[in-house]
């Protein structure tokens, strides 16, 4: 009867650092969020400034080159249209890299999740209003809530990165028009969602 006892007493324990943790990583996640958002805010309106002066200079700054193996004419991309290129490049990296440490993430949190709700379920209780029960109860709430948070954020990022490879493909077809359309959107949409972070947060 006493190991029992103390089986359940530490069962609590493990339930309670699950919740703790949970709530430490949620915290961690919107402050890192938060952060990304607001140094994305910012390169996000440099591009729109630099595809805004592209856009008035591109008929002077184009160069029309002659592929020796094609025989074509090709355009070659000024330096601003090369810089544009080569920052949504990498935005498009970093967000692939973070779609697969989400997924990875998450699948480690509901496998460990799961995994109390195995033993709180295989425990000895007395009644619905055990402990054991109530933490088990709240350990599932969580993981729900945190499952639908997840899922928010990999459709923002997935829609990100298709933003980011339309942005590529203007720059690859000269379409400044396109691309700085898409710059203001993503911009507009950037500001929308650190406006809603803060408000939640704070």
């Amino acid at each position: 009867m006493q190991v029992f006892g103390l089986q359940k007493k530490l069962l609590e324990k493990k339930m309670q650092l699950q919740r703790l943790i949970g709530e430490k990583q949620a915290v961690e996640k919107s402050e890192r969020q938060r952060s990304e958002a607001a140094a994305q805010t910012a390169q996000i309106a440099q591009l729109v400034e630099a595809a805004k002066v592209l856009a008035v200079t591109k008929k002077s700054t184009t160069k029309t080159v002659v592929s020796r193996a094609a025989g074509k004419p090709t355009t070659a991309l000024p330096p601003q249209m090369e810089a544009i290129l080569a920052d949504l490049s990498a935005r498009a990296q970093n967000v692939s890299a973070d779609l697969a440490k989400m997924d990875a993430e998450e699948k480690k949190n509901q496998a460990n999740l799961r995994h109390t709700l195995d033993v709180a379920s295989k425990a000895k209780v007395y009644g619905k209003r055990d402990s054991i029960v109530r933490g088990a109860d709240v350990i599932h709430m969580m993981s729900k809530r945190e499952r639908r948070q997840y899922l928010k954020a990999r459709t923002m990022k997935i829609l990100e990165m298709k933003d980011l490879t339309d942005g590529i493909q203007s720059i690859k077809t000269g379409d400044v028009k396109a691309l700085t359309k898409l710059l203001n959107k993503m911009q507009h949409e950037n500001k929308q969602w650190v406006a809603k972070t803060q408000g939640f947060l704070h």
